[in-house]
């Protein structure tokens, strides 16, 4: 019997499926919006594994990670189960064959009370280094690892930090030659697993363990190193595990399922984005200051489609505008207003100045990192960019701003300012400062903020102030894309990557490092797509096939757009969705994509007759195809269904 689907008494055989529409098929991950629960990372990468004796570096380890709760006995056998359990597991509750046979603790007569609903969810696996990079099932024996290749990452979900802990199981390889060693197979328990290879029959055999426990994780944010245990109980190297916590956002506004484009795109011609307003003022010649409302603003006259612009938090903990971790401060009062200041922060600024000062023209200098000066401070203080004393650079626009200037080209504008006085036709791509470490060994800035925390207060702010402006976040920290990604589901995110450079010191990350990294990475974090570096697109451009393949958005930015040639050959030959250049509308009239589509709807829509009847006709169907010459977006009627209706201008829609 054919599947049938019935609305209001009338069956019809075309039915709906969930996560289907318009011939796409997309499901993704709910944010976390449960104050309680919280979602955990734990990669391992790099050169993970290290171990004592060569015997155990020259052969293959498979990596498995079981979350379990600390409050309840663990069941090693996965296969003989004597009694049901009401909830799916990764680790069964049971009375432990590793525990002692003395402990009574956990119920009368040795019974082991369960929960009623787990403390956490299975553990799934990302690998980034070898064919599909989305999270999946745990093996039973875990996942091979190439030490110093391979890029593992972890999750689970818990509601109880505290009492969750992690056994982490190492298995190797050995041949099986006997009839009697395969028959062992079939009795024994999780430990084994044989498979064919190369026509010889392998067994997986557990050979070493070891537990991360609540006390190691001792921040949302590190790494860990831990004695791995053979099961002789003898140490026989260590290994070390990255983690990540994520924490919902304690929102000031509901989130809800009518406004979900955390992976919605609406394919168009190659979009332009004014890179930092009217484009970078501090090290390039630019018209007007980088990162203000004014340049800003001037981008969307230019015809901009959206302005990309960079936001990082005070040390009053307010959202500002501006590129660079430091600045250089004068020790000389800008004005008789700094009066105004205390003593205090005086002496506590001067204190956090790390690097010697700076002699030049423009008098002495100390540098300070944003993080640590007041919005007050920033906006009174005689401030240069970091470079500004190198001769390159003397020449450039200042940060400080004349008193006589207008208010909105001051720099380090608020982001709720910047969110409310700039045209709300043109979109943002709000990028998310915050800094790694490189791959010399420096910091980009140290002692920063929480990552929770930090990414919280921003979106948060844009959440209360951003209206119906089309917004992207972006992050050169991978890990500020999957917290921005997993904390709420109206804005899509971008993975801001490097990839190969001889311009710039690499950063140490390795999802930075590789552009093809970057995309498998996007991908498993089920964010948007990759904005690609231009030096490493240029000298390989195969990253944007693949993003195309695994259906991500593909941006690109850097210095080679400077030149026309390169940006025609972006938006002509390679057909990147977005792309982030300097002086936008300067040399080539254009006008945002936004403002042309919505004056063909409107124009349209004057020409359509009024019509009582709710049914398509010749003249629906001619505006739906007039439309979409302009790639807009047909939407269904909540209310009917049936009914095909434009999606109104303004709206979320990217």
């Amino acid at each position: 019997m054919s599947t049938v689907e019935a609305r209001n008494g009338i069956c019809s055989t075309g039915f709906d499926e969930f996560g289907s529409y318009g011939g796409k098929h997309l499901l993704i991950d709910g944010w976390l919006h449960n104050q309680n629960l919280h979602e955990i990372y734990i990669y391992v990468y790099g050169r993970a594994l290290k171990f004592f004796k060569p015997k155990y570096e020259q052969r293959t380890h498979y990596i498995k990670i079981v979350p379990f709760d600390l409050r309840y006995a663990e069941e090693y056998n996965y296969f003989h189960l004597h009694r049901p359990v009401t909830w799916r597991v990764s680790s069964v509750y049971r009375s432990s064959v590793a525990s002692d046979e003395g402990d009574q603790e956990d119920g009368q007569d040795g019974v082991n009370i369960l929960p009623d609903l787990p403390c956490f969810s299975n553990c799934e696996i990302a690998v980034l280094t070898k064919g599909n990079p989305n999270y999946k099932a745990q093996s039973i024996t875990g996942e091979a690892f190439r030490n110093s290749e391979d890029y593992f990452i972890f999750r689970t979900q818990t509601v109880s930090c505290e009492n969750l802990a992690f056994r982490i199981e190492l298995y190797s390889t050995k041949r099986l030659d006997s009839v009697s060693e395969l028959s062992e197979l079939e009795d024994e328990s999780k430990e084994v697993k044989n498979e064919l290879r190369n026509g010889n029959r392998i067994k997986l055999e557990r050979i070493a363990m070891t537990y991360c426990l609540p006390t190691n994780l001792t921040d949302t944010f590190g790494t860990v190193s831990l004695t791995i245990l053979a099961k002789s109980q003898k140490p026989i190297g260590q290994i070390k595990l990255g983690y990540l916590f994520s924490k919902p956002i304690k929102q000031e506004t509901i989130l809800t399922m009518e406004n979900s484009f955390s992976r919605h795109w609406t394919k168009r011609f190659t979009l332009e984005v004014g890179h930092r307003g009217m484009g970078d003022s501090y090290t390039k010649s630019a018209s007007t200051r980088e990162n203000t409302i004014s340049s800003l603003s001037r981008a969307a006259e230019q015809g901009a489609d959206f302005v990309e612009f960079d936001v990082q938090l005070t040390k009053d903990k307010i959202p500002v505008i501006y590129h660079d971790f430091y600045v250089l401060v004068s020790v000389v009062k800008r004005s008789s207003s700094m009066r105004d200041l205390s003593k205090a922060d005086e002496k506590e600024s001067s204190a956090q100045s790390t690097l010697p000062s700076a002699q030049s023209s423009l008098g002495e200098f100390h540098q300070l990192a944003v993080k640590d000066l007041h919005l007050k401070q920033l906006q009174m203080l005689h401030l240069e960019h970091y470079r500004a004393i190198e001769e390159d650079f003397k020449g450039m626009l200042k940060v400080t701003s004349d008193e006589n200037e207008n208010p909105d080209d001051w720099p380090f504008p608020k982001l709720v300012d910047v969110l409310e006085k700039v045209d709300h036709h043109v979109g943002f791509n709000v990028e998310i400062k915050y800094p790694m470490k490189m791959a010399d060994g420096n910091d980009e800035c140290e002692t920063y903020f929480e990552r929770n925390e930090y990414v919280n207060i921003i979106l948060n702010e844009v959440l209360v102030h951003a209206g119906n402006r089309r917004i992207i976040f972006s992050s050169f920290d991978p890990d500020i894309c999957t917290l921005v990604a997993r904390k709420q589901n109206m804005y899509p995110v971008l993975y801001l990557c490097v990839g190969e450079t001889a311009r710039y010191v690499p950063f140490q990350d390795l999802r930075s490092q590789s552009s093809s990294m970057a995309v498998n990475f996007a991908t498993g974090a089920m964010l948007l797509g990759v904005n690609f570096h231009s030096e490493d697109l240029l000298r390989d451009p195969t990253p944007v096939k693949q993003a195309a393949e695994l259906g991500l958005v593909s941006f690109v930015w850097g210095d080679d757009l400077d030149t026309q040639e390169n940006i025609d050959y972006f938006k002509n030959e390679l057909k990147v969705d977005g792309i982030i250049y300097d002086r936008i509308g300067e040399f080539q009239k254009r006008r945002n994509v936004f403002i042309v589509e919505k004056e063909t709807r409107d124009k349209l829509f004057k020409e359509r007759s009024p019509s009582p009847s709710r049914t398509t006709s010749v003249e629906d169907y001619s505006i739906a195809q007039n439309l979409n010459k302009y790639n807009l977006l047909l939407t269904v009627d909540r209310r009917n269904p049936h009914e095909r209706r434009l999606s109104a201008g303004g709206s979320h829609e990217i």
